[in-house]
């Protein structure tokens, strides 16, 4: 239909009309997953209205491409967009600025702040105002968050606290936000919450639903979420949104691996991948090789894990994503478990160059906190994460190399309470240097 349109509107020489078509077309390639066409599109559309003097009609094409360039993690790109199209929405007093206004709020979390605030004062010579720091509901997002990741954790103590909280909310609330906190208690309890969700209010029911999968997930109840994600694929494939398709593949997976089902983990993971390779899509290609870096690692394919991890991290390091930080810890971990010589051998295999001096820095520095971190929780006398933390390390043990034996043995010994002394004296580098004088006070 809109091919049509354009046919006529070229027929008729209405640039405008020209325009109008291709932004269509544009929107229809783009919910398809098919970027590359869309932002061909856009431009041409855009290029029409910039000669038309098409403010508004300028404003949205800038909005849609920044869209394009934030999947694609091209993130400079996507805040100078949108950011051109705020501008302009905002001298016209179009309602539209609220919605570009949002999408910066996302990719400022998304970014992490830091980077976020460069690129902003880099593009406006401006401080992030206060309106982009805080986002409508943010508190509410934070929260249900904070109970996904304490419910995945399985942190006890949090669990209690946060349950106590909740439990005194209730007594002032009101009806509707009273439905959303029991909501959230049942959550924390592990109970089912699919049918309670649908019951919620506005704004609750909208907050919640986008949770639906990872909460059911989290919660243990991995029936329905995997028939929840499942319905989404159907959807994703009858509307052609090879975005949802991969999303919902990628879920589909993690659903798997935590059931430890890792044949069918991969096999989901792998068409996500695919998908968001063929939508150009950086930031989530990262995530799926993290993830499946992580798979490997659980089924003690450790050299294929790093791989995925190596290949990752690059990718989260050229677009500058807080993202890569966390998967060079992984690679440190596999690194303490294959040994610094086989380690090095599988980076030169993957990368074709030697490891560079910033992850070797960087490991360093990694032994060291992780020196610490065992050396305060053995102060802490806390037995339980004591014994929990030497079950982790009695684990590595059991595929590590000698140098790093020595070394993972030496931090059994701080949690078992004995002098380390001698031991430390006798560790091969980098590991003697990770320890200081103070850690073994």
């Amino acid at each position: 239909l809109y091919k049509e349109s354009l046919d006529i509107a070229k027929n008729l020489g209405d640039t405008a009309g020209i325009a109008a078509s291709l932004h269509q077309l544009a929107m229809i390639h783009e919910v398809r997953g098919e970027y590359a066409e869309a932002e061909k599109l856009y431009k041409e559309s855009l290029d029409i209205k910039r000669t038309l003097g098409d403010t508004a009609g300028i404003a949205a094409s800038l909005h849609q491409l920044g869209r394009i360039h934030e999947v694609r993690g091209e993130y400079a790109e996507a805040v100078e967009n949108y950011l051109t199209s705020l501008s302009i929405l905002s001298e016209l007093g179009s309602p539209d600025a609220k919605t570009v206004v949002e999408n910066l709020q996302r990719m400022r979390v998304t970014m992490g702040e830091e980077q976020f605030d460069i690129h902003w004062n880099t593009i406006t010579d401006h401080e992030v105002p206060d309106f982009i720091k805080t986002s409508p509901y943010k508190d509410l997002d934070d929260l249900i968050q904070y109970i996904l990741y304490i419910i995945e954790s399985n942190d006890q103590e949090e669990i209690e606290q946060t349950t106590e909280t909740l439990t005194g909310l209730l007594k002032e609330s009101e009806p509707g936000a009273t439905q959303f906190l029991q909501l959230l208690l049942d959550i924390i309890s592990r109970k089912d919450i699919s049918k309670k969700i649908k019951e919620l209010k506005e704004p609750f029911k909208s907050i919640l639903e986008k949770y639906t999968g990872p909460l059911l997930t989290s919660i243990g109840n991995y029936k329905e979420a995997e028939k929840y994600y499942k319905q989404s694929l159907d959807t994703a494939k009858t509307l052609g949104d090879k975005e949802k398709i991969a999303s919902s593949l990628y879920e589909l997976g993690i659903i798997q691996q935590y059931q430890k089902n890792y044949t069918e983990a991969e096999k989901y993971f792998k068409e996500s991948l695919n998908l968001y390779r063929i939508l150009q899509d950086n930031v989530n290609t990262a995530h799926l090789l993290y993830q499946i870096g992580t798979l490997y690692e659980e089924m003690n394919l450790y050299e294929r894990g790093l791989e995925y991890y190596i290949t990752s991290y690059k990718i989260f390091s050229e677009i500058h994503s807080p993202h890569a930080e966390i998967v060079l810890e992984d690679i440190h971990s596999v690194r303490i478990i294959i040994g610094q010589h086989q380690f090095t051998n599988s980076w030169k295999t993957i990368t074709n160059h030697e490891v560079p001096s910033h992850v070797l820095s960087s490991f360093n520095q990694w032994l060291e906190s992780l020196v610490q971190d065992i050396t305060d929780l053995a102060k802490s006398n806390d037995q339980e994460e004591i014994e929990d933390a030497k079950e982790d390390i009695k684990d590595i043990l059991k595929d590590t190399n000698p140098d790093e034996t020595q070394f993972l043995h030496v931090l059994l010994d701080i949690l078992s309470g004995k002098d380390i002394t001698q031991k430390v004296e006798e560790l091969a580098e980098p590991y003697k240097s990770a320890f200081q004088k103070e850690t073994m006070l």
